[in-house]
């Protein structure tokens, strides 16, 4: 088997296997590729037979679509030498079902990003009238068709600490520092959330497994630096700083922090 015969079989296996998932676009992609090597390259007799009946198995497959019959309502047939009529009857297909697939898409992204902007304004309408649970609920909403909005878990926190909820901006915090596990704003709500809620020890556990999944960092060092410092244990606030800064040798706060430490220490 020469290599070109071998590369169009490969695609030619390919569509078949994308079909049989049901998945259309990347078998017709493959079926492409497999008829411009047929075009480019001569293929060898022996060869051309199984190739002719593969690709032969494929276009019956794709005949049996009812998205390809609507496009293209005549079935698509392939001989030796009408690559070039295949590829011309089976491109327009392609793109028109690409085209098609992207606007499904853009009107899912569009729907998905009106039902968080919905849970978003309802749950704050919820908070300024102190119905916190329903209010979490709706974020939950939010959170739960998040794909690639990532802001989305720091906005909700921030909504609840500004409305005086604390507590309940834990769970959101966490989030955000699995989408950025250096995020200095997330450090800074976290250490907000253990302070008022006079709850150091959830505080610190959440930056110690933000430590376990992601490794040190410089803002979750700070953090744990700040409610140590918070919790009087100066010794531990202190090395934590110090870590901080070896990731960062650039935070302000941590060589605040250590100049304050070094002042009571006097």
């Amino acid at each position: 088997m020469t290599k070109a015969s071998k590369l169009v079989e490969q695609n030619l296996n390919r569509c078949r296997a994308a079909l049989r998932k049901n998945e259309v676009l990347a078998g017709l992609s493959a079926l492409v590729a497999g008829v411009k090597v047929m075009m480019q390259h001569k293929i060898h007799s022996v060869d051309m037979q199984r190739i002719g009946n593969m690709l032969r198995e494929n276009l019956a497959t794709l005949n049996r679509l009812g998205e390809v019959n609507t496009i293209h309502p005549s079935p698509l047939t392939w001989s030796a030498g009408q690559e070039k009529e295949l590829l011309m009857a089976v491109l327009p297909l392609l793109k028109t079902l690409r085209d098609e697939r992207e606007k499904e898409d853009f009107e899912a992204t569009r729907e998905r990003r009106l039902k968080i902007d919905r849970a978003l304004i309802n749950g704050s309408n919820a908070l300024e009238h102190g119905k916190i649970a329903e209010a979490q609920e709706l974020f939950r909403e939010a959170v739960s068709v998040h794909v690639d909005e990532d802001a989305l878990f720091m906005l909700i926190a921030e909504r609840l600490q500004g409305a005086g909820y604390y507590s309940e901006s834990f769970e959101h915090l966490r989030k955000a520092f699995e989408v950025d596990p250096n995020s200095r704003r997330a450090s800074e709500l976290l250490f907000d959330a253990a302070v008022q809620t006079k709850d150091v020890k959830r505080g610190m556990k959440y930056f110690e497994r933000v430590q376990r999944e992601s490794g040190d960092t410089a803002q979750v060092l700070l953090g744990e630096a700040r409610l140590y410092a918070a919790a009087k244990d100066e010794t531990k606030a202190r090395e934590c700083a110090e870590k901080a800064l070896e990731c960062d040798e650039h935070l302000v706060l941590a060589k605040r922090l250590l100049h304050q430490l070094a002042a009571k220490a006097e």
